[in-house]
């Protein structure tokens, strides 16, 4: 084949993509012609013009996590209490959680199973949990405490 010369396959598909927008185009203007496809066309262009709008800012807000994410370095995974625990209280998936801190700010001892224990003292909803917040494992509510 001499150079320069394009296939006939992709001529016949611009061919055809042509001949589609062609149309595509049409059809839209004999639809624009009538109040009802003129309103739809505006509220289709609203449409876009809000969707690009919502995609600028989340692509902007995930950008920032992002930075701030890698800014604080690794992170680990932590029990915390889901909400505050009076002492003797049961650890289950229902009273704490498990979450991604940064590890610069997760305190020495932090826990990270919770099974058969219960909390040693009044621990506040949202810290960690560590060591010296729960009694050993198998320990009733009063030995907890």
């Amino acid at each position: 084949m001499a150079r320069g010369a394009r296939r006939p396959t992709a001529a016949l598909a611009r061919r055809g993509l042509s001949d589609a927008l062609v149309a595509v185009r049409a059809r839209l203007l004999a639809l624009r012609s009538t109040p009802l496809g003129r309103r739809a066309a505006r509220r289709r262009v609203v449409a876009l013009v809000l969707a690009g709008a919502v995609g600028l800012v989340v692509a902007q807000r995930l950008g920032t996590a992002a930075q701030t994410r890698a800014r604080w370095g690794p992170t680990e995974a932590v029990l915390v209490a889901a909400a505050p625990l009076a002492a003797g209280a049961p650890l289950d998936g229902t009273t704490v959680r498990l979450e991604e801190w940064p590890a610069r700010l997760v305190p020495d001892g932090a826990l990270r199973t919770w099974a058969g224990r219960r909390t040693a003292r009044p621990v506040a909803g949202g810290s960690p949990l560590t060591a010296t917040d729960v009694a050993r494992p198998g320990s009733g509510p009063v030995a907890a405490r």
